[in-house]
């Protein structure tokens, strides 16, 4: 607390982070289980009354969970209420995709692993209830989660209630930053939730392990967050004690957020020449929250080619034929329904880019092969 109210007084607000134990799943438990962790919700907040400094609640943090195993009592449940929402019963034995990488709209595997993320899984009603709750009891505090699946996010508007979406990077390196405050921007529910980026010194964790990070370092990532569209910067100090950080952050608050933060906030961001396709078919067939990360738009921002993340929602309702052209980055899979718009997309003279991974044929398509480079977690 004395350290808390040390930092407000410096001109920075207080984040609370608590987490509940124990695993939550909608179609199951949800009417108990869930009064008890809302009266939970409704108790810390009144606890932390003490502070004005209190503006935000980060609930929960790259949370998911898997399908109940074999001896878990609750598949059969599960079960019984996917084939109902369904209105079929999945085959033991998934079904194998097409080798053309163009998935039916009414495959039953594909409809199955989108019905766990929508409907099974349920994180997202569970942390949207939260955020309701909080409001309720303390009206006007910031609720933020760290969705982590990023791409899925992009298959399934998810977190509505949630005043914010936030990402921390483990890379100690300013331009992924940016980068997942753009993909952030692109796949958020709707556009009045704001964008959080954490900016963390823990190079302990970071690959390589002996990165080092200097104060230089925490002034270019401040302006490359601030200048991608972030709505707020948190600060993650694990090495503070190394590099002597809580010192620095009241200057760069004086020479970087507070002149120039409100004003880019303000000015309208215009669209991007291109749009970069974040793939929510190919996570879901892989199954794989974190589906193509940083490494492909890293390349595109360091060969000074500006785009937006798109998702393929956004195919469908036709808003990415107003971009000149279209990168398809790391897309094995493809819904066929999205697969024909990006058809029309290229017969209307309109530019299609694909790697070696993108298998369907695309007229005129500009084809590439992604580089060892390219693929590497912290390319620069």
């Amino acid at each position: 607390r004395e350290n808390a109210e040390r930092l407000y007084k410096n001109g920075f607000d207080l984040s609370s982070y608590g987490g509940w134990s124990g695993t939550f799943w909608g179609v199951e438990d949800a009417p108990e289980k869930l009064s008890a962790v809302l009266l939970t919700v409704r108790r810390a907040m009144e606890r932390w009354a003490w502070t004005p400094g209190l503006v935000d609640v980060l609930v929960y943090s790259e949370v998911g969970r898997g399908f109940p195993g074999p001896t878990d009592k609750r598949r059969a449940v599960m079960e019984k209420v996917r084939e109902k929402e369904l209105g079929f019963k999945p085959p033991e034995e998934p079904e194998k995709y097409p080798a053309s990488g163009i998935v039916p709209d009414d495959h039953k595997s594909y409809r199955a692993a989108r019905w766990w993320w929508e409907r099974g899984e349920s994180w997202n009603v569970f942390i949207d209830k939260i955020a309701e709750e909080i409001e309720k009891t303390r009206p006007g505090t910031v609720t933020t989660h760290d969705p982590m699946e990023g791409a899925i996010h992009a298959a399934i508007p998810r977190y509505q209630s949630l005043k914010m979406l936030q990402d921390w990077h483990y890379t100690p390196a300013p331009n992924p930053m940016a980068i997942r405050v753009k993909e952030m921007r692109g796949i958020r529910s709707h556009p009045n939730q704001g964008i959080s980026q954490i900016i963390g010194f823990c190079d302990s964790m970071a690959p390589p392990f002996d990165t080092p990070v200097s104060l230089g370092y925490l002034w270019r990532a401040n302006w490359h967050v601030l200048s991608h569209g972030a709505d707020r910067i948190v600060y993650y100090m694990e090495m503070d004690k190394k590099y002597g950080l809580h010192a620095e952050l009241p200057r760069i608050n004086e020479k970087i957020i507070l002149p120039f933060g409100p004003l880019i906030r303000v000015l309208e961001e215009p669209q991007r020449p291109y749009a970069l396709l974040k793939s929510s078919t190919s996570a879901l067939v892989k199954n794989d929250r974190y589906f193509a990360s940083v490494n492909y738009p890293a390349a595109l921002l360091i060969a000074n080619i500006h785009y937006d993340t798109v998702t393929e929602e956004d195919i469908l309702s036709g808003r990415v034929n107003s971009y000149q052209g279209l990168f398809l980055f790391n897309t094995p899979y493809i819904r066929e329904s999205v697969y024909r718009k990006i058809l029309d997309y290229a017969k209307s003279g309109k530019k299609v880019y694909v790697d070696h991974v993108f298998k369907p044929e695309v007229p005129d398509a500009i084809k590439f092969r992604t580089t060892a480079e390219m693929q590497a977690y912290s390319l620069q």
